[in-house]
């Protein structure tokens, strides 16, 4: 699995991780997997809204389902550019899944095995 995804003006960057404490993810998501944490999720401001994040996006969590691995961050939009509760709906739309923590924000995507 890559460090670094890119597509258009977008770059994804992960950061390999020790599995999540119990504290962190009430919900036991991911658990028995390896982990990686999704670090920064960066769009030129000239090219957002245009499908680059999603598409580097996706690359990464076809990599993570090919190599088992649950992949976790925690969602902080910027000031000016979207809010949490839809950049939730982005991450929910390519898998993630909130672990119940308070604030909300905090998720994790659990791979997906394909035959």
């Amino acid at each position: 699995m890559r460090d670094i995804y890119t597509s258009g003006g977008a770059t994804v960057s992960l950061m390999r991780s020790v599995p999540l404490p119990e504290a962190w993810n009430p919900l036991g998501l991911g658990k028995g997997h390896p982990m990686m944490y999704v670090n920064s999720v960066q769009t030129a401001r000239p090219v957002r809204r245009q499908g680059h994040a999603r598409c580097a996006i996706t690359a990464m969590c076809q990599d993570a389902d090919t190599e088992g691995i649950a992949l976790w961050l925690a969602a902080e939009p910027d000031e000016d550019s979207i809010s949490l509760e839809a950049l939730c709906n982005f991450y929910r739309s390519v898998g993630f899944q909130d672990t119940g923590l308070e604030p909300r924000g905090f998720m994790v995507r659990v791979p997906r095995y394909t035959s």
